[in-house]
Formats: C-alpha cells, sequence, structure tokens
C-alpha cells in the first residue's frame, strides 16, 4: 500500500465532508489513483475478517462519485 495514503482513520470518527473537500481538490490522477488503492482495500482478501472496512467503502464511494460528477460522458 501506498505509504501517502492518509485518507482512512481507522480508529477516529471519518469527516464525510472533510473528505469530499479533500477529492475535490485532487487532480483527476490523483483521484483515480485513490479510487483504485481503495478498490484494492475493499477486497475481502485484504481484510482479516473477509469484510472490508464500512469507511473504505463509503470512501470508495465519494471517489466513484466525484469522477462521474467530472466525467459524466464516459459512464456506461
Amino acid at each position: 500500500m501506498d505509504a501517502s495514503f492518509k485518507g482512512v482513520a481507522l480508529h477516529s470518527r471519518f469527516d464525510v465532508e472533510k473528505y469530499r473537500m479533500k477529492l475535490e481538490a485532487m487532480s483527476d490522477s490523483e483521484l483515480r489513483k485513490e479510487g483504485r488503492m481503495l478498490v484494492d482495500l475493499c477486497r475481502p482478501q485484504k481484510s482479516p475478517h473477509l469484510q472490508p472496512n464500512p469507511q473504505w467503502i463509503i470512501q470508495l464511494e465519494e471517489c466513484r462519485t466525484v469522477w462521474r460528477r467530472r466525467h459524466p460522458n464516459n459512464l456506461p
């Protein structure tokens, strides 16, 4: 995992609004990198309990929402 990844706070309260602001400030390439990392983290094999952290799921959805808004014509 990328050592610079700081989007996940496992034992503290997650501020969705703050995370959205962070995503908005990212370039497309940074947003894609963040999303890919979250996809990887959400794989069951990455969790000792075979369940991804619920916070990662929220973060992944936020990444996808920002991406879809930026690129509405690239959707299937």
